[in-house]
């Protein structure tokens, strides 16, 4: 099994459990949000780990494999919760604290990332600034 394999095989099988046990579960406009939710975060999921080989070689690979793996993570968390209700305080939880690791393994990077982006913004302002000037 490739590397996101597993992510895809999870969802899948969430699916299916959702799908037997919607005759037991009363519809609502939760689930609804959870599904949604759920679906964003799979498109957030795929979005990264096609930057993520994108980036095979550059310098922000890290920071595109973690929102990955953290969207991969949530979207499986939620999914989780409309056949088990009653642990979604520990999924969301556990999830959380997945966060607060990831973003502090990836806080060089991230600083990395911020510098580069304002730097990025300084040069264009300095390029529009040398453009509007008028030749004398």
């Amino acid at each position: 099994m490739d590397r996101h394999g597993w992510f895809f095989s999870a969802i899948g099988a969430l699916a299916a459990i959702i799908q037997l046990k919607s005759e037991t579960l009363s519809p609502s406009s939760t689930h609804d949000a959870i599904i949604t939710m759920s679906v964003v975060a799979v498109l957030v999921h795929i979005v990264g780990s096609a930057w993520e080989v994108k980036l095979a070689a550059g310098h922000f690979q890290s920071i595109a494999a973690s929102a990955s793996l953290l969207a991969g993570a949530l979207a499986i968390a939620l999914l989780l919760i409309i056949p088990v209700p009653r642990i979604w305080w520990l999924l969301l939880s556990a999830w959380v604290v997945l966060f607060i690791w990831v973003a502090y393994t990836l806080r060089e990077e991230l600083l990395q990332l911020r510098e580069s982006l304002c730097n990025a913004v300084r040069q264009a302002k300095e390029q529009n600034a040398e453009s509007s000037e008028l030749p004398v």
